[in-house]
């Protein structure tokens, strides 16, 4: 399989040769199968496969104006899934910052933390 580094290589790609279908390329770090990049009007016109390749596939489609990529395509639930797993990246990572943290002494204890949220907000504390 080609990795090709450059957004250039899809004006170059032949749409439906058995070239293109082998061949992928990275897309701001994401690899992209050169099967998976349409141009808008082609996707229009085939909408109902498209919705259909991409809810079975899971993957998403690549639309390009004058040979860039411009939009990316993907079905809900495969949106869905990436804002699951990027919440959850996000929540490993403060994790693992608040480890580090500890580690090096720093923060505050949870007693202090809940005396000044208390303060900040008039609650009195038992």
């Amino acid at each position: 399989m080609r990795h090709c580094e450059d957004e250039m290589a899809l004006a170059a790609t032949v749409p439906g040769t058995l070239a293109e279908q082998s061949m992928s390329f990275k897309l701001h770090g994401m690899a992209v199968q050169l099967s998976d990049i349409h141009s808008p009007s082609e996707f229009q016109r085939n909408t109902r496969e498209h919705i259909q390749h991409l809810k079975q596939s899971g993957k998403p489609l690549v639309l390009t104006v004058n040979g860039q990529a411009e939009v990316v395509v993907q079905s809900a639930e495969a949106h869905q899934k990436l804002l699951d797993d990027q919440e959850l990246l996000e929540s490993i990572r403060g994790i693992s910052r608040g480890l580090e943290q500890a580690k090096r002494g720093e923060g505050r204890s949870m007693r202090e933390f809940l005396e000044s949220l208390a303060k900040e907000h008039a609650i009195r504390l038992k």
